[in-house]
């Protein structure tokens, strides 16, 4: 069950519609230090109730269970997504074929409605408002990429995603929230700290 569990959280991010700007294919190493950086600011380390488990050991589960295959198709839209969400100055940006992303995911089939481009364009306006009071609030001009930002700034950033109005954008932050907690959760040193004594049967015991 949990490796079903694990699979359906990295499946989300998989399919998740962020691959909406035209780049380049990045090399297969170039998302790993996001992804690692995105275990950081989900999981408070530094809190006294969270167990004592290196950043490092999760990094090295994530990848585990989900591994980045550089011939996969897959895999390659993560990447470009993680790429993506990097780019802090994209944030806002909300080009035709995101839009397009997000008027399939609403299911909305009169794409040259007035009332629906009135509505984009009160998205397209809220993102640019809270990325202003971000990076307006965080510093003077924020580093260009997620990876440089400090722990708050990015905390700060990353809850952006949550906030947005477009739906690809908040999915994408639940799915690789999801992802992140339920890796650290399936780890046994996590277990001790919710009382879970670990599974009644073991894996000899079920053969």
């Amino acid at each position: 069950m949990l490796a079903a569990g694990l699979t359906g959280c990295a499946r989300l991010l998989y399919t998740t519609p962020l691959s909406y700007l035209a780049i380049d294919e990045p090399p297969p190493q170039s998302s790993l230090p996001v992804l690692q950086a995105l275990v950081r600011t989900v999981l408070p380390f530094d809190h006294p109730r969270v167990p004592r488990v290196s950043p490092d050991a999760i990094d090295q589960r994530l990848l585990k269970i989900f591994p980045f295959r550089p011939d996969d198709e897959e895999t390659l839209t993560l990447r470009r997504a993680l790429m993506i969400f990097n780019d802090v100055h994209l944030f806002p940006a909300a080009p035709p074929a995101l839009v397009t992303q997000e008027l399939d995911a609403l299911g909305v089939e009169d794409r040259h409605s007035p009332a629906w481009s009135e509505v984009v364009g009160t998205m397209r306006a809220a993102d640019e408002r809270i990325y202003a009071q971000f990076s307006g609030g965080t510093q003077a001009r924020p580093p260009e990429h997620f990876v440089d930002l400090t722990r708050e700034g990015r905390v700060k950033y990353y809850r952006l995603w949550r906030q947005s109005l477009f739906l690809v954008k908040r999915h994408f932050y639940r799915s690789s929230k999801t992802l992140i907690l339920v890796t650290a959760w399936s780890m046994d040193e996590m277990w001790t700290s919710i009382g879970y004594a670990g599974p009644l049967l073991t894996g000899h015991d079920k053969a």
